[in-house]
């Protein structure tokens, strides 16, 4: 019968379970760290032990008072799915969740329903008044806008649409650029 001879793991598989480590955190730290120590005995891995630190994670950040997120929104659906006056729902979600739910009143639509203290920037610069979110349209056909608003709830921590009509059907597109800046 053969026996066989476990050979120390390559440099490579070492590397990869120190990255490993470096993902998992807490508790894989000293399981991994005991097994790559064991498995190699090489000085690299003792040394690196008690240096590999992880930070955990406890579920999304809220963006700062006073910091602003940007982002886009749109669409172009098929020309043979719109009428005229069918009505489009972009949706975009904030990279972080808002510190303070949005609701309709604090999402606006340039164009639609925003004033300038609301929304005081541009498509190709976006800017908004803190609390709001703000949706510049750079790229507009056969359409008209209706609103920004919070759909399905009165409020949204993360996310928020943009809301307009196929004027005559056939092709019809509306792409804009938003900032969102926290209170």
């Amino acid at each position: 019968m053969f026996k066989r001879r476990l050979r120390p793991p390559s440099p490579t598989i070492v590397i990869s379970m120190v990255a490993l480590v470096l993902v998992l955190g807490g508790t894989a730290v000293a399981a991994t760290t005991a097994y790559l120590t064991k498995a190699t005995g090489t000085k690299l891995v003792k040394q690196l032990a008690p240096t590999l630190t992880v930070k955990q994670a406890h579920g999304p950040a809220t963006l700062a008072s006073g910091q602003t997120e940007y982002g886009t929104i749109g669409s172009q659906p098929p020309g043979s799915g719109t009428g005229a006056g069918d009505e489009i729902g972009d949706t975009a979600s904030l990279p972080f969740p808002a510190p303070v739910a949005l609701d309709d009143a604090h999402v606006q639509l340039v164009g639609a329903e925003a004033t300038l203290a609301q929304c005081p920037g541009t498509a190709a610069s976006p800017n908004a008044a803190p609390g709001y979110v703000c949706i510049y349209p750079y790229a507009q056909y056969n359409d008209k806008l209706n609103d920004g608003a919070i759909w399905g709830s009165p409020t949204s921590k993360y996310g928020f649409q943009m809301s307009w009509d196929s004027v005559s059907g056939g092709d019809s597109w509306v792409f804009a650029n938003w900032a969102y800046t926290a209170p």
